[in-house]
């Protein structure tokens, strides 16, 4: 099967693309797949997909790399290192909303557990004036939600006093503070709540230790916000 979807990725026929690029989208939501099926073949399809000219082949490239560029995936490497942090970070100005989605919903999957070089080269390509306007002037909730899970995922316990000082921790933390007091969605204070807990505690291990302790398990440990859906991603792909 894999084997014909490769084929089928090389076709000159669209139709055929985009159906292996589906299928190889399916399999990106299995932890046991990212582990096991995805090659470097894979992987160097992808990054010619997300370079297309057309722009669903785009679309659907993006909605798999965003999955598989999760830290246990055999492909992160390979992918980083064929420029695709460059060209996610490119995407988010993309005039089509849902490639914006798709990218910044990678970077946050990029950003989970990653090494602290990851970590500065995703602040450095968003820059710290940049993230702040997201933050300030953001109208969009899924994009939102999206880029507060990054900055939790940024933000872990081993990485947080190398990269808090960056931000201004002060400044950060009233802004975070002025985005609470907005009339957002549920899933979005509770994003923002967990990440000034955090922030609030990072100097403080025994605080630290009993925030995490109350909070709530969902927000703490789950991969994937609760959000629009509960699959592995909520990309649209069409």
């Amino acid at each position: 099967l894999i084997s014909t979807a490769i084929d089928c990725c090389r076709s000159p026929h669209l139709s055929l693309q985009l159906a292996a690029l589906r299928l190889f989208h399916g399999l990106s939501r299995s932890v046991h797949q990212l582990r096991t099926t995805f090659n470097d073949t894979i992987c160097d399809i992808l990054l010619d997909a997300i370079k297309s000219s057309d722009l669903s082949i785009v679309k659907i490239s993006s909605c798999v790399i965003s999955n598989i560029v999760l830290e246990f995936s055999t492909c992160r490497t390979r992918l980083l290192s064929g420029g695709i942090l460059g060209i996610l970070l490119n995407f988010l100005t993309h005039t089509d909303h849902d490639l914006c989605i798709n990218s910044i919903w990678a970077l946050r999957n990029l950003s989970y557990l990653s090494v602290l070089q990851i970590k500065q080269d995703i602040i450095n390509g968003l820059t710290i004036d940049r993230i702040y306007s997201l933050l300030d002037q953001c109208t969009d909730e899924q994009f939102l939600l999206c880029l507060l899970s990054l900055l939790r995922n940024l933000f872990d316990e081993k990485d947080t006093d190398a990269l808090l000082p960056l931000f201004n921790a002060t400044k950060l933390l009233t802004t975070l503070q002025q985005l609470l007091e907005k009339n957002h969605p549920e899933g979005i204070h509770r994003e923002i709540t967990t990440l000034i807990d955090h922030l609030n505690s990072s100097n403080n291990p025994y605080q630290q230790r009993m925030s995490s302790e109350s909070m709530n398990s969902t927000c703490r440990t789950s991969l994937f916000p609760e959000y629009v859906c509960d699959e592995m991603d909520q990309l649209d792909c069409s």
